[in-house]
């Protein structure tokens, strides 16, 4: 019950990103200076690592020799290789994410998603040994029509490459349920959910910062874009941690259909704050079907 818990407060805690993301790149738009995905991405997890910090010193270390059991928990970590792995998966996962979100509204790079828990199941049963029942073999067929139909990958073929934004979500899906599992073994190895955050966290800013710079798509945030930078942090570490904390309690097979409250949340908001609803048939017969796929693993 506890891991089904921090897995809900995770997902409203993304829908919320979500939100912030969209608002600061640009796509609501509502924001005279709007900033890059990269520098966004920068921003949230630099003060995450500040947000986090404290929290992380203390859960590894005693008052006699904290920066001693920082430096080591940091610097020289259990399954280093595998850590950077994840950060590396992940940084792309990320920026396809926060792409997608600046060209498509909330719902559908959201519903579009919902691939995500399939595509971990599936890597869960193949790498983790745990099991794929019928109930979830049928929501693995499920979510694969209705992820074509929200994203209608082969209408972006034919036509011109914008529409190419709209397998972004599917990409990042993809790479979302390989950073699961990742994460899953991980904290199979008794890691600390925090250092795993924070790890990730900092690291994750660093690359973005020099990939930013080095392309020169790096931007200064002004006075208007602190508050929403600030709030995107705030709740992007407390999402990453709760994530973390449910994976670390749960399977991913016992957690992962409760991910269907990402969606409830990712509507109220959009629509709140975007006025923003799914416009096509398509895309309506899309989210149930995905919805349904979710249902089904509960």
């Amino acid at each position: 019950m506890m891991g089904i818990f921090w897995k809900v407060l995770s997902c409203g805690c993304f829908a919320a990103v979500n939100i912030l993301v969209r608002y600061l790149s640009g796509g609501g738009g509502f924001i005279e200076h709007k900033l890059p995905v990269l520098v966004i991405i920068f921003y949230q997890n630099i003060i995450g690592v500040g947000l986090l910090l404290p929290f992380v010193i203390h859960a590894k270390s005693n008052s006699s020799n904290r920066l001693y059991g920082l430096y080591k928990s940091v610097l020289l970590p259990q399954n280093l290789c595998l850590r950077w792995v994840r950060i590396v998966v992940a940084v792309v996962g990320i920026v396809l994410w926060y792409i997608s979100l600046s060209k498509m509204q909330v719902t559908q790079v959201v519903a579009i998603s919902f691939l995500s828990p399939i595509i971990t199941i599936i890597g869960a049963a193949m790498f983790l040994q745990e099991k794929i029942t019928f109930n979830r073999l049928m929501a693995i067929l499920l979510s694969i029509l209705g992820g074509f139909l929200i994203s209608r990958p082969d209408l972006a073929m034919r036509d011109n490459f914008n529409n190419w934004y709209a397998v972004f979500p599917l990409a990042a899906a993809l790479i979302f349920a390989v950073d699961k599992v990742i994460v899953r073994k991980i904290l199979n190895n008794q890691e600390c959910p925090k250092l795993t955050t924070l790890y990730l966290l900092l690291f994750s800013a660093l690359i973005c910062l020099g990939y930013a710079v080095v392309t020169g798509a790096w931007a200064v945030p002004c006075y208007t874009n602190i508050l929403p930078l600030l709030l995107l942090s705030i709740f992007g570490a407390v999402a990453q941690f709760a994530l973390h904390k449910s994976l670390e309690l749960s399977e991913i097979t016992v957690v992962i259909p409760y991910g269907i409250s990402k969606m409830v949340f990712s509507a109220i908001f959009s629509y709140a704050f975007f006025a923003e609803a799914p416009n096509t048939v398509g895309v309506w017969v899309g989210i149930i079907v995905m919805t349904l796929s979710t249902l089904i693993l509960v």
